[in-house]
């Protein structure tokens, strides 16, 4: 049991990083630009990092559940295609059990976006 927890987990968590980056620069780079205006009128480029990682937490509040379903759907459709969960299946082992990897890192995504929007977030 713990090597198919490790299977899972390991494929959800790359699936999760590359979903991330990939959101997270969808979703900043409207700000992005708004930023580099700012840049182009004669702001420093420190107070143009401190903007950008200013409106980083915003961002990841709305992007990290994103890429949690987005990982999720791509994983369990990638075992279901290639029948890895059939075999499971067949071979004693609950959906639950198979599922649990997920089920953990969606709460744990769940409690630090929690912390984003309750603390991080106002005081950016």
């Amino acid at each position: 049991m713990k090597t198919l927890n490790l299977y899972v987990t390991k494929n959800l968590l790359i699936v999760f990083m590359a979903a991330i980056c990939v959101m997270t620069f969808i979703m900043m780079a409207g700000q992005l630009i708004k930023i580099l205006e700012l840049l182009s009128s004669g702001m420093s480029f420190t107070s143009f990092v401190k903007i950008f990682m200013l409106a980083l937490p915003e961002v990841l509040a709305f992007a990290l559940p994103i890429s949690m379903l987005i990982a999720v759907t791509l994983v369990f459709s990638k075992m279901s295609s290639e029948n890895e969960i059939t075999a499971l299946r067949a071979s004693g082992i609950s959906l639950w059990q198979i599922t649990s990897p997920g089920l953990v890192l969606s709460v744990i995504i769940s409690i630090f976006c929690l912390y984003l929007q309750l603390y991080m977030i106002p005081r950016c």
